[in-house]
């Protein structure tokens, strides 16, 4: 499904009206439910549209919260809050999506989708010899071939964004980093959760990969990066930063810009 989002949001032009997506989007989702031999019940479509029409900031939005609607109801429906936990009874589609109800006129108790922070950030540092700004990608097992993204995972209890983000580095590509500063956020439906996209100033520079999670890890330079984003697109180049749609692509250009 990731795929498809993907590859329909990327043939969208980005100078297309925003409101032309809504249509689309709701069409994306009927089919997705369509093929798994099941009906999108929107009993608030107006609410849904009205809400899509408020909260699209760029033309990836509209269909990650769409996709996000359409998944998280089939887990959670399905896996999760299928039935009401504190009386027991069948929940049912409320809010165009955006909770499930308990059906017990005695309980009607509210559930609402589990949403799992996820820090996803670019560690970056100061060439000592060149004085060149430096950044940190790297590339899971399942990645494409070609592609390297900023480096990511979920937050653990108890943990603020900075620590969560400080140890997911040391973890990954053993870099020890310091100050840390936040950026952007994105909802991302794979599964159902919210994307912190921060920058770290990294206090060394030699890097230790764990292979349990990363296949290679590389400092990249600002013009690397640039003409890293500007493949993004292109599946024949190596090395290329994921397309448009990603936290990570955004980031990284904000990074560029001098965020």
């Amino acid at each position: 499904m990731s795929s498809c989002v993907l590859e329909l949001a990327l043939a969208f032009p980005p100078h297309a009206p925003k409101e032309s997506l809504l249509p689309l989007a709701l069409a994306l989702a009927l089919a997705l439910e369509s093929r798994r031999g099941r009906q999108l019940h929107l009993p608030h479509a107006s609410r849904l549209l009205l809400a899509l029409r408020f909260r699209v900031v760029e033309r990836g939005v509209i269909l990650t919260l769409l996709v996000f609607v359409v998944t998280v109801n089939r887990r959670q429906g399905v896996e999760g809050h299928g039935f009401c936990g504190q009386c027991g009874s069948a929940t049912q589609l409320a809010e165009a999506g955006y909770s499930r109800r308990c059906s017990s006129e005695a309980c009607k108790a509210q559930h609402f989708p589990r949403t799992d922070p996820v820090v996803i950030m670019l560690a970056v540092r100061r060439d000592a010899r060149t004085g060149a700004d430096m950044v940190l990608l790297g590339r899971q097992p399942q990645f494409m071939p070609g592609m390297f993204s900023a480096l990511a995972g979920f937050m653990e209890p108890g943990e603020s964004i900075e620590e969560a983000v400080r140890r997911e580095i040391f973890e990954e590509a053993g870099i020890a980093c310091g100050s840390v500063r936040y950026l952007a956020s994105q909802p991302w439906p794979f599964p159902s959760s919210l994307m912190i996209g921060c920058v770290a100033e990294a206090l060394d520079a030699k890097i230790t990969v764990d292979p349990a999670e990363l296949d290679d890890a590389k400092w990249f330079s600002r013009d690397e990066i640039a003409l890293m984003l500007q493949n993004s697109t292109n599946l024949e180049a190596t090395p290329r930063m994921p397309p448009p749609l990603s936290l990570a692509h955004q980031i990284a250009r904000l990074w560029l810009a001098g965020a």
